[in-house]
């Protein structure tokens, strides 16, 4: 804050303390006119001690509002000049009915009066200089307060008077000087306390913008620990994926390799018994081929869903002829390990809103890995039924197996890649990690969901939900 700022709050500082002087001056003048009045009653005339008693008691029935809402403005930091100055003309009027009183009790002539008059301007005076704390405000009490005894002094021309009035002009000089030096102390701690003030506003200000800052500075460590760790932990599974891509890449072409060398050297002869077991070794190349071109689809569907590039065409696909075209390729399998597939579809089923390539892909990694889980003389079933969704209605499809089935803890990472659930006996059967976690990715893609039921003792019951065309 500034020079300015400081000066306000001088202002306000002191016209509270002399609104609130006047405030219990005025309050005061209650008893203290009555006593005068009281006092000065044999020597003066009683309509006159009245009349002046009313006066004094009017001027201070107004002063105490008038103080009142200049307190309220000074704690608010909002006095005007209009407020000051009717403070001061309130000091100003109030005092000017005691000079009149003092006159009034000059002009009995008595020695008694005549005391008590000198009294109660002394009086009054000491009060003002002791308390009025403004130099305007002290003119405003002191002159209008000491008109009226020192022209009836001077009007009466006689040695006693002149010299009382000339008495009371010093008094009022040498204790006025004390009293501007005061005035001026008075201010400078007036100052040093708004100054104090306003620095420990400042402080708490800074403290305010530090601790914001220290918040800050808080939430930025925890975001860059944070990125920190899922920085490794990305760094770390894009090893876990290199080492199993790299794995998974070796066994197939280790077979290609092993046998196509037997077959080009014709390690085991050349008879025809031999061709026949050539062309058996041939198949297995083929077959290993067939499992490294699968193996490149899906990392290059992984590759493509992980960089936002999958591309859904959404169109009305009938439920039931999807899951009847992936039954039909996975038949032969199931058939091989003498499991029984079971359909359970309402007639009244929907079509849903889907792309039919994405659809099918999704229900051949369902049943296929339904097929590859379960044991021999297992069984398998695929359902459908219409449900409610978040704001829409949905087709849920389930597979169900009664398989080795995946522990609770393992559910949510068999849908990131490479991922194979959580027991031994899933690791140790052949098959790359990635359908499920490409199931998942397209069937957001579809505005759908796949999810794994939890609380299942026995197999494992996977659900696709799409939304209805």
């Amino acid at each position: 804050m500034g020079e300015r700022d400081i000066r306000d709050g001088l202002r306000n500082a002191r016209v509270a303390m002399e609104a609130e002087l006047s405030r219990r001056a005025a309050i005061a003048t209650f008893p203290g006119a009555a006593a005068a009045t009281a006092l000065m009653w044999p020597y003066v005339d009683h309509l006159w001690a009245i009349g002046w008693v009313v006066l004094m008691w009017a001027i201070s029935a107004i002063r105490i509002p008038v103080a009142l809402l200049a307190l309220r403005a000074a704690e608010a930091d909002a006095v005007t000049e209009a407020q000051r100055t009717m403070v001061a003309g309130g000091i100003a009027v109030a005092s000017f009915g005691w000079g009149l009183g003092v006159a009034a009790g000059l002009g009995l002539g008595t020695a008694g009066a005549t005391t008590i008059a000198v009294v109660v301007l002394l009086a009054i005076s000491s009060v003002g200089i002791a308390y009025v704390m403004d130099r305007a405000m002290l003119v405003a009490f002191m002159v209008p307060l000491a008109i009226p005894p020192i022209v009836f002094l001077l009007a009466r021309h006689e040695g006693q008077d002149l010299t009382m009035a000339a008495c009371y002009v010093v008094y009022l000089v040498i204790f006025g000087s004390f009293a501007s030096r005061h005035h001026r102390w008075i201010a400078d701690m007036l100052r040093l306390n708004i100054e104090n003030r306003q620095l420990l506003e400042r402080q708490a200000r800074d403290a305010g913008r530090i601790r914001a800052l220290v918040d800050e500075l808080t939430v930025t460590n925890t975001r860059l620990e944070r990125s920190l760790h899922d920085a490794q932990a990305a760094n770390d599974a894009k090893s876990r994926f290199l080492a199993q891509v790299s794995h998974e890449l070796r066994t197939p072409l280790n077979a290609i390799l092993g046998y196509s060398e037997i077959i080009r050297d014709q390690m085991f002869g050349s008879d025809a018994a031999t061709f026949r077991r050539y062309s058996e070794q041939a198949g297995y190349i083929h077959q290993s081929g067939q499992m490294l071109k699968a193996l490149i689809e899906d990392l290059l569907d992984v590759a493509r869903i992980e960089s936002g590039r999958t591309e859904v065409e959404i169109g009305r696909v009938d439920v039931s002829r999807a899951i009847e075209g992936a039954l039909t390729a996975i038949r032969p399998q199931a058939a091989a390990k003498r499991q029984s597939l079971r359909v359970d579809l309402p007639p009244d089923l929907p079509a849903v809103a889907a792309d039919h390539r994405a659809l099918g892909q999704i229900l051949n990694n369902l049943l296929g890995n339904a097929v590859k889980f379960t044991p021999e003389d297992g069984h398998i079933t695929i359902a459908a039924h219409r449900t409610s969704g978040p704001g829409r209605q949905m087709v849920a499809i389930t597979v169900t197996d009664d398989g080795i089935g995946i522990p609770p803890e393992a559910i949510d990472r068999v849908f990131e890649p490479f991922e194979r659930g959580g027991n031994v006996i899933r690791r140790s059967i052949e098959g790359t990690g990635l359908g499920l976690a490409i199931s998942r990715r397209l069937a957001e893609a579809m505005e759908g969901s796949v999810t794994i039921e939890r609380q299942r003792r026995i197999g494992t019951a996977i659900t696709l939900r799409l939304p209805v065309a």
